[in-house]
């Protein structure tokens, strides 16, 4: 989902002419509870978050194909995490 709100923002900041333009076309996508360019960085902020935690369980399930991929997809979300923080809209 969080992947998803990125691309979403990449696509439409490419073709908008402002900044405050293309964050109006893209909050015009959520319903009107979620039109808060904040909001919805906390909401991603917290989904990958929530994600880590889910996974740090993954990794003492037996196997170590469970714990490579638990690993992999821990460090993404700390990366889209540090990508929410970062952009900040």
């Amino acid at each position: 989902m969080v992947v998803g709100y990125i691309a979403l923002w990449i696509v439409i900041s490419t073709n908008a002419t402002s900044f405050y333009e293309a964050k109006a076309y893209y909050l015009s996508y959520f319903p009107l509870l979620m039109k808060d360019a904040i909001l919805l960085t906390w909401l991603g902020i917290a989904m990958c978050g929530f994600s880590i935690y889910l996974l740090s369980y993954a990794q003492k399930l037996p196997g170590v194909i469970h714990k490579g991929v638990a690993q992999v997809m821990a460090v993404l979300n700390s990366i889209l995490i540090c990508w929410q923080v970062f952009t900040m809209l």
